[in-house]
């Protein structure tokens, strides 16, 4: 995390930056520009403290990104105030190979890259002490009653699944606001929906959210399927701040570490192909025999979450296991039948 803060005779700026990309919107009027003036004007009577020497502020304009840019190594935090060349390609494509810094877009939504619904803010003011406020609040008690929907559709909805075999996709994130408006009034569900790549889709889908007055529950701390799987007990792995800027996403960030670390092992994770059984069946006696070293005991899938900020999807798989079985029916057909339904 990197924090600016700004010190004038009346107000005070604290900005607590988390991710490559930031986005601060809201209505006018509310001093966000006045904010970008105060931290780059040279001004003896305003303080600026930054947690991170190594970072240098730089402001962008039409007529000063491409030079400003061009050194992808540099350690800056990159202001851009309403300006629309944060779409275009070129532009777009630095940031992609820029490794080492953070960008804060004011005023502006960008389509051109993808951003975490949670790095969406407005700037709150209380008695002249400006700070970040989350634009979205989120509701992340799960209700193991009702029906959940992930926007996975390959490997996330595999694994779902073990959970809760009647769990059904929503076919990824663009998709999200349409499958909500085909919904029934009124519904409550559950939604496991990667927050990683939620932000730009963000104001669609609560517009739908409350045109059919659906009450959605979101996946608390859900990132993706990637991050899921780094944060379970194969592996624990928390993302460091050179994960995130060196990517273009938190997402993709993810998914680079995953094949790293298992890169050449029995349990290679591969996104574009079939989920390695790997991850949501016991381990198996080759894998013994092989000296896996990421060897759980017992049920895969409890091992994987237990004593994790993601253990409390097991109440999803307890609730669908306490589901009454036709009399005569095994446990197989009952889960086809929860498939099928």
């Amino acid at each position: 995390m990197l924090r600016i803060q700004i010190y004038t005779r009346k107000d005070i700026y604290d900005l607590k930056i988390y991710s490559k990309v930031t986005l601060i919107v809201g209505l006018s009027g509310v001093q966000k520009t006045q904010m970008i003036k105060r931290i780059f004007e040279n001004n003896p009577a305003v303080k600026k403290v930054i947690s991170n020497l190594d970072y240098t502020p730089v402001f962008l304009t039409e007529s000063t990104w491409h030079n400003a840019m061009e050194s992808v190594d540099k350690k800056c935090v990159y202001f851009v105030d309403d300006e629309d060349f944060i779409l275009e390609p070129e532009f777009i494509e630095l940031y992609n190979k820029n490794k080492t810094s953070y960008f804060v877009y004011v005023n502006r939504i960008g389509a051109g890259v993808s951003y975490d619904i949670r790095d969406i803010y407005t700037l709150n003011n209380v008695n002249g002490h400006h700070s970040l406020q989350q634009k979205y609040t989120l509701d992340t008690r799960l209700n193991i009653r009702c029906k959940t929907f992930t926007e996975d559709e390959g490997s996330g909805l595999t694994w779902f699944k073990q959970l809760m075999p009647d769990c059904k996709s929503m076919h990824g994130v663009p998709n999200v606001s349409k499958f909500i408006l085909d919904l029934p009034m009124g519904l409550e569900v559950n939604m496991v929906i990667d927050l990683f790549g939620m932000g730009y889709y963000a104001s669609s889908i609560f517009e739908c959210i409350a045109l059919r007055n659906i009450n959605v529950h979101f996946a608390e701390q859900y990132g993706s399927f990637e991050y899921l799987l780094l944060r379970t007990n194969l592996f624990r792995y928390v993302l460091s701040e050179d994960d995130i800027l060196s990517s273009g996403s938190k997402e993709i960030a993810c998914e680079k570490i995953l094949d790293r670390l298992t890169k050449g092992k029995y349990y290679k994770y591969d996104k574009t192909s079939n989920l390695n059984f790997c991850y949501y069946k016991d381990c198996c006696a080759k894998s013994r025999k092989d000296k896996c070293d990421r060897g759980l005991s017992g049920d895969k899938i409890k091992a994987m979450l237990i004593n994790t900020e993601f253990e409390y999807l097991l109440n999803l798989r307890l609730e669908h296991d306490n589901e009454p079985q036709t009399a005569g029916e095994t446990k197989e057909e009952h889960i086809a039948k929860c498939q099928d339904n």
